[in-house]
This record gives C-alpha cells, structure tokens and sequence, in this order.
C-alpha cells in the first residue's frame, strides 16, 4: 500500500475530467447529437436482464438503431460486477469492434462499463491491474451512463469490483474513469425498487457525509460544497422518496444528490468507513450498500468520540439540524443521532452476519491499511473498528432473534 500521502498528491495534480450531464425525462433519448460529436459509430449497450425488459430500453435501442447507430447487447449475469463481467463485455465490445458503451442501471452497471471502457483502451490481462491509484495511462473509451439508482458511481473517479477467484472487493481510482456522458432519466429510475433507491441514497450520503469530512477537502472548497449539497438533497428528500416511490422529482432530487457525492469524491478519494465495508462484503459477500447502512451510524459515532472537529458541528450546522450557537460538542451528537434515526429506517434483519472477533479484527486491519491510500489512516484504531463491526453484527443478530 502507498502511503498516506499518495492520494492527497494524485488529487493534487489531478485535473477534473470533463462530464455532461443531462437531468430531464427522456433525456437518454437526447444524447444522441453529443454521441455522434464525439465519434459513435457502433455501441455496446451493457445491462442486467431486468432491465433489459423495460419496454423504454426496447425503445431507446429501437431509436438509436434509426439514427444510424450500430447496437450491441452484453447482458450481465452476476448480481453484483465481478471480474467475468468485465472480461464477458469486454469480449463482446472487441469482438463486434465497438467504439462506445452505454449502461443502462445502477452502480453495479455503471462500475462495469466503466472498467471495460477502461480496458478496451488500456489492455490488461486481468482487471485486478486497475487497482489501486492512478493505474490507467489513456483516457477510457466513450461511456454514457443511464443512472436507475441514487449511487454516485456516475460522476466518480472510482470503479470497484469484486474478484471472481478471491472473493475480495477491488478499487480502481483514477480521474479517467469519469464517465463523458450521465443521464439521469427519471423514466427509467421510476421502475427501480424503492429499497434499492433507498439503500444506495444512503450510501451516497454516507459517502458525502465522509468527502465533507475528509482531510482534503478543506484544500477544495468547491468539492466541499459538492459534499453538502449532496447532504442537503438527500437528508431532505429520502423519506419522502420512501413515502411516496412514484414521485419522479423526489426521484431525480436523490439521484443528483448521489451525483454530488461522485463530484466531491474526485479530490476526497474513499472514506474509512466505506473501506470497512469493502472488506467485511470481501469476506461475507454482504451486500455493500445495504451493509454500510447498518455500519455507517456506528462508525461516525466512534469518530465523533475518538477525534472530536469542528466539522462535524459544522456539518450539523450548515444542514439546519441545531441552531448555529449551539455548543460544537453537542452539534456533533446532532448529527450523529440524526444520522442514525435516519438510516435505521431502512434497516434490513439480513445485511451483516455474525462475526467473530478474530474475523473483525483481520477486516478492520485490512481497512487500516487501504485507508492509507486515501491519506486517512488513523482516524479510527484497530481496535476501535474492530469494535464497531462486532457491535454492528451483534445488533443484527438481535434483531433476527427479536422477530
């Protein structure tokens, strides 16, 4: 592992790739005058066989096909992005000698057609290549991304994955792997699961909460803000979405919500808590989104505890959560309670299983350790985040008992 300086000096000299976005209903149907500018010919269309099925994906490829474009299907198998994935939508894109990729779904998709994008011009013999910092010489291929959920994997310099032989989750940072185009189109966001909307609004805003923590981002005021307004659209919002799933604008304010959080993630790099999470799926193929709901309120507690700042306060602050006199110290347990009133609304009995104290205390030095990368370590001990995963698990496996 580098050490925790690497990633404050990638960020440093990074500069912000350029990324269009569009926000308006059908608006996947009006990319099509940027993606002839930018050269498409024939296209690889990625996606998982639920979507596939939407009869405006039927229609998006039908209109695409009418203004000239070559169209090419690979469908993804695996619930969650695995290094076959890649390998599978790679093969298809060289074999049919494609010259774009459009995803069409959620995180899983987007990290999918980030990374084939990536080695379509970057050849590797395994994607495991890509991990880490900076591993990407060229820039990708060109990547539109249809978002269907709220996670921030769409305008994130990061893609992760998880290792097909190993079990174990792989990060790719690098600014290249922006995608050119976002399409945030709330036709087809609509027929997503509401707790999937839920679930990854919440880790968006876990993964905002932390950006706007972060060591760096005091150095990058506009990233900051990034991280706020992320905070701002989705504390304010999600409980509405949940309550009522068929409203569009509710559904469109917590997607570019998770939008922000990919744009302020492009100088903040991953948070600790994040990472912990990475390594407790590698060893539990539990599932990351829905996992860090139950870790996330636990782990800011502790950090609150452990290393007491003023941003926590002012977070709470700027968020309209307490009055702008009130004591920092009380400030910070605002937030905290509020965070944790929030995400235990969408807790699922299932997310985290039990685990032994020899388990937690490997994960959480594995998440010391990839931490440093991002120029975080320290922030919680070993012991502390060994704490916090079995703490967590515990309270899962209360709950199942209390049901």
């Amino acid at each position: 592992m580098a050490s925790g300086s690497r990633y404050i000096k990638y960020a440093q000299k990074t500069e912000t790739e350029p990324q269009s976005i569009y926000l308006d209903s059908s608006s996947a149907f009006k990319v099509v005058d940027e993606l002839k500018r930018l050269g498409t010919r024939r296209i690889l269309l990625i996606c998982d066989k639920v979507v596939r099925k939407y009869k405006n994906f039927e229609d998006l490829a039908s209109f695409y096909a009418k203004e000239g474009f070559r169209l090419f299907y690979y469908y993804r198998n695996d619930h969650t992005v695995t290094d076959r994935d890649i390998e599978e939508g790679l093969r298809v894109y060289n074999e049919f000698n494609c010259d774009t990729i459009i995803t069409a779904g959620g995180a899983d998709d987007i990290n999918c057609g980030k990374l084939v994008a990536a080695a379509a011009i970057n050849p590797v013999k395994h994607p495991t290549e890509f991990e880490g910092i900076d591993k990407l010489k060229h820039d990708i291929s060109v990547l539109c991304c249809i978002v269907t959920d709220n996670s921030e994997t769409c305008s994130s310099p990061i893609a992760e994955f998880r290792d097909s032989s190993s079990g174990r989750w792989v990060t790719c940072v690098s600014s290249y792997l922006v995608p050119q185009i976002a399409v945030i189109d709330t036709d087809f966001s609509i027929r997503t699961e509401p707790a999937v909307c839920e679930s990854t609004a919440l880790q968006s805003l876990a993964s905002a909460i932390e950006a706007y923590l972060s060591p760096t981002s005091d150095e990058y005021p506009q990233y900051k803000a990034d991280a706020l307004n992320s905070c701002i659209n989705i504390f304010d919002n999600v409980e509405k979405m949940s309550n009522n799933p068929s409203d569009t604008y509710l559904r469109r304010i917590c997607a570019v919500g998770g939008m922000y959080a990919g744009l302020a993630m492009r100088k903040t790099g991953l948070g600790e808590a994040h990472i912990l999470m990475h390594c407790c799926a590698s060893k539990y193929s539990t599932g990351h989104a829905v996992g860090l709901n139950r870790l996330f309120p636990r782990f800011l507690r502790a950090q609150i505890a452990t290393h007491p700042s003023k941003g926590y306060a002012a977070l709470a602050k700027e968020l309209h959560m307490c009055t702008l006199n009130l004591e920092d110290e009380e400030a910070a347990q605002v937030l905290a309670d509020r965070v944790d009133r929030l995400f235990s609304r969408y807790r699922d009995i299932t997310e985290l299983p039990i685990i032994s104290e020899s388990d937690a205390k490997k994960i959480a030095s594995e998440a010391d350790k990839e931490a440093a990368v991002f120029g975080i370590p320290g922030a919680l001990t070993v012991d502390i985040m060994t704490r916090v995963l079995l703490e967590a698990s515990e309270e899962a496996q209360n709950e199942i008992n209390r049901r």
